[in-house]
């Protein structure tokens, strides 16, 4: 929702150079320079809103009564990906780190099943609050192990 309101910033300047002067020749050099200014005005609106609609919604739900978790991966753009898997297919559960070359590194949770299929979450910056979910996780699924006890 923060991208889609940023992205109503920059349309300012189309209107303040478009509108606002209520140009009356359309080849005179200035109304060019603010045409093409609102152009990449326009561009930058776009881009944020589709980063702000068009993002990847995962969600990861464990049924206990059933016994499984389903995981399921949406976007605007791309067919539906969706995983459901028995809790005793389930072999490891880990968390993971990504190191990057600038910024801080990000945390996720992989879910590794019996047939070797893999299940990333969404990452995130705090180290408690994925040990946290992925010690749910494994108490919710019976799972003790972790891929790095089983290397």
């Amino acid at each position: 929702m923060l991208l889609a309101m940023l992205g109503l910033v920059p349309l300012i300047a189309p209107y303040e150079l478009l509108v606002t002067p209520a140009w009356t020749a359309s080849r005179h050099p200035a109304f060019v320079f603010a045409l093409l200014v609102s152009l990449g005005a326009m561009c930058v609106s776009g881009l944020l809103w589709y980063a702000a609609f068009a993002g990847l919604e995962e969600r990861m739900v464990i049924d206990v009564r059933a016994s499984r978790l389903a995981w399921t991966a949406r976007a605007p753009l791309v067919a539906v990906r969706s995983v459901i898997l028995p809790f005793d297919a389930i072999r490891c559960v880990d968390v993971v780190r990504h190191e990057w070359s600038e910024g801080a590194d990000t945390l996720s949770i992989r879910i590794v099943s019996t047939d070797g299929r893999r299940i990333e979450s969404g990452t995130d910056v705090s180290r408690e609050r994925v040990e946290v979910y992925g010690q749910r996780i494994r108490t919710a699924t019976g799972v003790d192990r972790t891929v790095a006890a089983e290397a």
